[in-house]
């Protein structure tokens, strides 16, 4: 999942953007990913101990019913990062038939209206082709998923590889210098204060971009054999491969420069410039752009189909019994937003920091539950009876306390969203530099409510039968 357009973008928004150096960017990528395994480690701990996926788990925190406050709120980040992910990977597949076999695209403009849903008919094309694919894999099963992401693991690897290899050979043969010399472009570090204003926000965009799986985790954790082989796999695979991507990315980028002239952050737009230039290497363009469509299927459907697949099936068991039925809905959803039309590269970190303002205090809260006010002990059994006289039916299926501490904690950065978006002109700066630490403000918020409202302990709405404090 380390390995994706998106993940690449965002590494190289740090140079290209944030103007850091390769080493400052490396740092913050460190920080970001090193922060995030805290939260993915504790939330899956119930998982690997318990086996049960994170809709389940939510029953325990906000209620029969109000488990789908969580989980919907969870589905419709990972539906909108679908439709993202979707149109990388048919942008992908668009130049990679525009690079082998160009008429294609040009009779499928010529034979149909020129826009279909704002896109040009031959991009939709794509567009839908790969979609297609995804919907395949996801109506046979998360056992089709397991595969994908094995098989797919080692392939982008090699494939990382050589898009390197084939940038530091580009980079030289223009310049006529070593390889190495393109770092120059990316080596004048920021000034330490400017660097430390810039860690902020840029850390909690690295740390949103796991938001969404640090929260549903256990999805795939239940299926671990012990906590250790959980730990394992996520405090290796997090942080050692997340650096070593960045540093192929960023070296990608900067060896643009010494090659084209100007950097391309950008992995399909940089493919498309090695398949149509004067100097057009048709092979490493097609080799690239394979990959960049694996790395997207295994990301996508892996991290964007499972949570919000679960999410319906828990909310109308009847109507998405089966994986496969709820995962068509989630694709379909995906593409009905159009991402198209609102998600670039210049709103990524936005887009990270938005919607950490809503998840960020679901996680806080439910970390709280299970680690200080039930002392990592759930009734599996109660979980599954859905009836008042259960443990987590709390007030008519709503543990309403922590609803409202969800609810409070988002709208502390709510005014520092809206002004993301430029809907409100100003804001108090406190609540500006509240937005830019969002899931940090956003998890601390959530747990100390949670807290301070079980701590006190008192009675009425979702307070259950045989009420414990946090001190039992």
């Amino acid at each position: 999942m380390i390995v994706c357009v998106p993940a690449y973008q965002i590494c190289t928004s740090l140079v290209t953007v944030h103007a850091l150096s390769m080493t400052q960017a490396l740092i913050v990528v460190l920080l970001g990913n090193a922060i995030s395994l805290a939260p993915m480690v504790l939330q899956g701990h119930a998982g690997v101990k318990y086996g049960i996926s994170f809709p389940v788990h939510a029953r325990a925190v906000y209620g029969h019913r109000g488990s789908h406050v969580a989980t919907f709120l969870r589905g419709s980040v990972a539906c909108g990062w679908f439709g993202i992910q979707t149109y990388v990977g048919g942008m992908a597949l668009y130049q990679l038939v525009d690079a082998v076999v160009p008429t294609l695209n040009q009779a499928i403009l010529a034979s149909t209206t020129p826009d279909v849903m704002g896109l040009a008919a031959d991009k939709f094309a794509s567009l839908f082709a790969f979609w297609l694919v995804q919907v395949f894999i996801v109506v046979r099963g998360m056992g089709a998923i397991q595969i994908l992401e094995r098989v797919s693991a080692p392939v982008l690897g090699v494939l990382c590889t050589l898009l390197l290899c084939w940038a530091a050979n580009a980079a030289s043969t223009a310049t006529g210098q070593p390889a190495i010399e393109a770092l120059k472009h990316v080596s004048k570090p920021l000034a330490p204060e400017i660097f430390i204003k810039q860690l902020g926000p840029t850390v909690t965009a690295f740390v949103g971009f796991w938001a969404t799986l640090a929260l549903n985790i256990s999805d795939f954790t239940r299926l671990a054999t012990s906590h250790r082989a959980s730990f394992v796999g996520q405090g290796l695979g997090l942080p050692i491969f997340s650096v070593a991507f960045a540093t192929m990315a960023i070296g990608v980028t900067a060896c643009t420069v010494s090659a084209f002239g100007t950097a391309i952050a950008d992995p399909v737009a940089l493919v498309g410039r090695v398949a149509s230039g004067s100097n057009s290497n048709i092979t490493a363009a097609v080799l690239s752009l394979i990959g960049l469509m694996v790395a997207t299927l295994s990301t996508n459907i892996a991290a964007n189909v499972v949570a919000p697949a679960n999410a319906l099936s828990n909310a109308f068991p009847n109507a998405f019994s089966t994986f496969a039925r709820s995962g068509m809905l989630v694709c379909s959803l995906g593409i009905a937003s159009m991402p198209w039309k609102w998600a670039d590269t210049s709103a990524m970190i936005t887009w990270l920091l938005g919607y950490s303002v809503i998840l960020a205090p679901v996680l806080g809260i439910m970390l709280v539950d299970y680690f200080i006010v039930n002392g990592r002990s759930i009734d599996v059994d109660e979980l599954y009876v859905a009836t008042p006289k259960s443990r987590y039916f709390y007030w008519n299926g709503f543990h309403v306390s922590a609803i409202l501490c969800t609810l409070l904690a988002t709208l502390v950065n709510v005014p520092g969203l809206l002004h993301a978006l430029g809907v409100l002109n100003e804001i108090p700066t406190i609540l500006l530099k509240s937005f830019e630490f969002s899931w940090f403000t956003g998890v601390g918020f959530g747990a100390l409510l949670y807290w301070f409202v079980k701590a006190i302990d008192f009675k009425g709405f979702g307070a259950y039968q045989w009420r414990k404090t946090i001190y039992t």
